[in-house]
């Protein structure tokens, strides 16, 4: 056991306090209490205490010591960038006293050996760490971060997967074996979820690699087949005969909300698009609306991703072929101009200056433009009260891709309108085919090619009417008549 270096002083006979550096244990309770006092230096210092004393508990005096000294480079020797402080933090005598603090040293060596990653973490810390560095990193082709809605869909997936079913395993332990197991049993009822699993504990794999924490990524044999509809998902869209009818309700109710579902509807934007709309967006000259901003619902996390806060703001559309011109019907047009008018009349009322290019199309009732997360009470509420079937707000822009498939739009033209970057996606993702669909397209291929599909037996029998007897009766006649002449 550690003690802390005491002096008794000779005249008062009471101990003075330990020297900087020094790591005391004392029992409490049922655990053990690890101790220090450091010392640091000036230059280094901003703001805090020049003298802190740190302290961890743990079952055992060595597991109280290693989360102690875990303590001391998290706090001081690593930068949020995990990359190591590279210049002097502590006094020279707190420094050489450190050197006498083992686990303290070797887990400093591990630190700097493998670029600021500890590696006898366990493998969900190291995803977080891997996290961090992902959402600060830039890409060099791009010049900018992972949106914050990738960064999302990663915090999912490692809360509901990598921490629950890895924070047993160091890296080390992290076989093909062990990944290749969970993946292929998550895969049987969760497929999408196996597949980003498996790419996120991939790249934080290779991060590792990279960090010198293991020699090589596993060359696994998952393989994930190309993306596939299941027979028994159904897309949630309004087939065309009920669109007119949510349309006149929506219309009809008035509510910004119901407005806004009512654009979606008829244009196939995606729900952040629609939020973010500005009146300026709306070229009624030229009857389009012009995409080039979407608004939405940011989440903040700190170093371990627990949410710290939320902020609304304006941001970059999803992709970009997602900036793009959309026709509007006159309908919709109708319906926005009304928009117009009575925005630029409560400006007026109000004594503000009217600028289209800073007024939102669609108002919550605090005056603030709607977030996509905010929308789906809103939708039930609608639903309920006029007693509809379910839909989903992104439903509608399902809706709207199936509508102009059905009555023919040419495919490039619909996946522009959609905003992607090929049409497979558009059909894959957004276009339904439905029973009715199939079979009016069947009888167009069976009025063209009448003789193919006419009805068989109808023509069997009319020829034997023609000819006055079937083939069977023709044996009979012919066996008669053998029998005649052997006679």
């Amino acid at each position: 056991m550690e003690k802390i270096n005491t002096r008794l002083s000779p005249k008062t006979n009471t101990s003075q306090s330990a020297e900087k550096g020094t790591v005391s244990i004392r029992k409490r309770g049922n655990s053990y209490e690890a101790r220090i006092r450091l010392d640091i230096k000036a230059n280094y210092l901003k703001g805090g205490d020049k003298n802190p004393r740190l302290t961890r508990s743990g079952i055992t005096e060595d597991i109280a010591k290693q989360r102690l000294a875990q303590l001391i480079i998290d706090k001081y020797l690593v930068k949020s960038n995990q990359e190591i402080v590279d210049e002097e933090v502590f006094s020279d005598e707190c420094e050489k006293n450190l050197k006498g603090f083992s686990e303290y040293m070797t887990l400093k060596e591990d630190f700097v050996l493998h670029h600021g990653v500890n590696s006898f973490v366990s493998f969900d810390e190291l995803a977080r760490i891997w996290l961090n560095f992902k959402r600060d990193a830039v890409n060099p082709s791009t010049g900018k971060k992972i949106s914050p809605k990738t960064v999302e869909t990663y915090v999912y997936t490692l809360k509901k997967h990598i921490i629950p079913n890895f924070s047993q395993y160091t890296i080390s332990e992290m076989t093909k074996e062990v990944i290749e197991e969970y993946i292929s049993n998550l895969r049987k009822e969760y497929p999408r979820a196996a597949k980003d699993t498996f790419l996120m504990i991939r790249q934080v794999l290779k991060y590792c690699k990279d960090k010198g924490l293991i020699r090589k990524v596993p060359d696994f044999d998952l393989k994930f087949p190309k993306k596939k509809r299941s027979k028994k998902t159904k897309l949630i869209y309004l087939p065309s005969d009920r669109q007119p009818i949510w349309l006149d309700i929506l219309e009809k109710d008035g509510r910004d909300f119901c407005l806004l579902f009512a654009t979606l509807l008829q244009t196939g934007m995606r729900p952040e698009e629609g939020c973010g709309l500005l009146l300026s967006n709306i070229l009624f000259d030229k009857n389009i609306i012009h995409l080039h901003n979407a608004h939405k619902d940011i989440v903040h996390y700190d170093k371990e991703f627990n949410i710290i806060g939320h902020e609304y703001i304006d941001d970059e559309l999803k992709t970009e072929e997602s900036y793009r011109d959309i026709p509007i019907s006159d309908r919709l047009k109708r319906i926005l101009i009304t928009i117009y008018d009575n925005r630029k009349k409560l400006r007026e009322i109000q004594n503000k200056v009217f600028d289209p290019s800073k007024e939102y199309v669609f108002l919550n009732t605090l005056g603030n433009p709607y977030v996509p997360e905010r929308l789906d009470k809103k939708l039930s509420s609608i639903i309920k009260k006029y007693h509809l079937e379910h839909m989903t707000v992104y439903g509608f822009r399902h809706s709207f891709a199936t509508l102009m498939s059905e009555f023919g739009m040419d495919k490039e033209v619909l996946r522009e309108i959609m905003g992607h970057a090929d049409y497979e996606t558009t059909e894959f993702y957004y276009v339904y085919i439905s029973e009715e669909r199939k079979k009016k397209e069947f009888e167009k291929i069976s009025n063209k090619t009448p003789d193919i599909f006419e009805n068989k037996k109808e023509n069997q029998s009319t020829e034997r009417k023609k000819i006055g007897y079937t083939g069977k009766k023709i044996i009979r006649k012919k066996n008669k008549a053998l029998i005649k002449i052997s006679a």
